[in-house]
């Protein structure tokens, strides 16, 4: 990896004429972003040492933020295009910066692909909790969740388990509230020989399907310190979104 002689400052990361950005005040994107720029500082590598692959919705818009190299693909297969970007660039410091709208898009099909391909790859992947079902298929949807067509609210699947039987070295949860942890994730991931894959769960802010209204920044943070919960020895078949309980929020694999 391409490193400094000393930190590289935040500032070197960023286009100021990006600023402010189109995200939503406290959408967890800038987050995510934050705490990707400060492992980055942590470990000395250079904004030319950084490489992300993004794609559909909102995470898609990171290129127009940041000075790092960077590629968008519109077909969800984001895993795929950053292997391929790592295997031209190897001591580049490759980070697939993808969503719900990928996943479906690809149909998931590029993870394990990704995880046997014997590249170091880290895969942040921001679970917006945004997609719905049809009778036939499964599309993302954005800012809204919309109800499948048996009448359900359709949430997102065990990724944490997925990555996990898929290959994956390294396997993480966090929320926003949880920066700091997640940087130490994101530091951990790229000390792992092969696929890390770190989730964020950063529900969308704009609308709230149940009370049918807009909410503000506050009130939709107040979620995460609501709903999450450390792990403690749970398997990854347990992180299922969609059982009752609180989120389960740590690291739940870590082959050094």
């Amino acid at each position: 990896m391409t490193v400094t002689e000393g930190s590289a400052t935040t500032a070197q990361f960023l286009r100021e004429e990006a600023f402010p950005t189109v995200w939503c005040p406290g959408c967890g994107i800038g987050t995510v972003l934050s705490s990707l720029i400060e492992a980055a500082r942590s470990t000395r590598i250079a904004p030319s040492g950084l490489s992300l692959v993004t794609g559909m919705g909102c995470a898609g818009k990171l290129p127009e933020c940041v000075t790092m190299n960077t590629e968008s693909v519109a077909d969800g297969f984001v895993l795929r295009a950053a292997v391929e970007r790592k295997k031209k660039a190897p001591k580049t410091q490759v980070v697939a910066f993808t969503g719900n709208a990928d996943f479906l898009l690809s149909g998931g099909k590029d993870l394990p692909e990704a995880s046997s391909s014997g590249c170091d790859l880290l895969v942040l992947y921001v679970n917006n909790l945004i997609y719905a079902a049809g009778e036939d298929s499964i599309h993302p949807i954005t800012p809204f969740m919309r109800p499948d067509w048996s009448g359900r609210y359709e949430i997102p699947f065990n990724l944490p388990h997925l990555a996990r039987i898929s290959g994956a070295c390294y396997v993480a949860r966090w929320t926003p509230l949880r920066a700091g942890w997640l940087r130490h994730s994101l530091i951990e991931g790229w000390s792992r020989p092969g696929l890390a894959f770190i989730e964020v769960i950063s529900p969308c802010l704009v609308f709230d399907v149940n009370s049918g209204k807009i909410r503000d920044t506050i009130e939709r943070m107040e979620f995460y310190s609501e709903t999450e919960d450390f792990s403690g020895d749970e398997s990854t078949e347990q992180l299922d979104l969609r059982c009752p309980g609180k989120i389960i929020i740590g690291k739940f694999v870590d082959s050094k």
